[in-house]
């Protein structure tokens, strides 16, 4: 059986301080294994933490209401780093207004984040920015109301990335298109602006869904466009 690596467990522990677990999902977090904590994922052989799924297990969110939604909380702090974490979900719980930790961007290793739905509000951190593994970013259904982030057209390991209905506003940064990666983009029911004829010169080698309904974005589709149509289906 793999066992954790110590410092990680100790990592683990000072990120439970900063919660407060109102149903005690993290009972088992204790003993000397954290590998066999809920919502943890360890590395065969080494013991390294890749994984940590905090996710509301209850995910459907019906009529608004989230009186059962748990209640995370108080993670602006910095925190122990995590080396070989992976992938982090804090989706669908309650972070009461926080601010997205600064302290993300330094899980140096990261290619999944997902913190929809989660109440966090404010700017998004440029030390996300750092994480120049990611490959998953959601980040939609926030109190975010801040510009799309200019570092995000510089982490080329991006195939998703979900910021829609979070307070977007500006400019869309019309780099994007020149991610190599990308395959889905959703922006959509934000504040944003674009013209569709600037947005849609770009390469977008591997786009499969363009999504920025619910924007101001002006303009026709550019010809070579008009027979995949489909792809950019909420510009039109």
């Amino acid at each position: 059986m793999t066992s954790c690596l110590e410092s990680d467990r100790e990592a683990l522990l000072d990120f439970k301080k900063g919660l407060n677990d109102s149903d005690s999902l993290l009972s088992t977090w204790r003993g000397s294994n954290c590998c066999q904590w809920w919502g943890i994922r360890c590395q065969s052989g080494t013991g390294a933490v890749t994984h940590v799924d905090l996710h509301n297990l209850n995910l459907e969110i019906l009529d608004g209401d989230y009186s059962n939604r748990y209640g995370f909380w108080e993670l602006s702090v910095e925190k122990k780093p995590l080396k070989s974490l992976k992938y982090l979900d804090l989706s669908s719980n309650r972070f009461f207004l926080a601010p997205i930790p600064e302290f993300f961007g330094s899980l140096q290793n990261l290619q999944y984040l997902n913190l929809s739905y989660a109440e966090f509000t404010g700017e998004i951190p440029s030390s996300l920015g750092n994480l120049s593994s990611l490959q998953y970013l959601d980040l939609s259904g926030n109190f975010i109301l801040s510009k799309v982030p200019d570092w995000l057209v510089n982490v080329s390991s991006l195939t998703t990335v979900n910021m829609a209905n979070c307070g977007l506003y500006g400019r869309i940064p019309l780099g994007l298109a020149d991610l190599p990666n990308l395959e889905i983009l959703r922006l959509n029911s934000n504040s944003l602006d674009a013209s569709s004829f600037q947005l849609l010169r770009g390469r977008w080698e591997k786009i499969q869904i363009l999504d920025l309904g619910s924007n101001r974005i002006s303009g026709k589709l550019p010809r070579k466009y008009e027979y995949v149509s489909h792809l950019f289906r909420s510009v039109l």
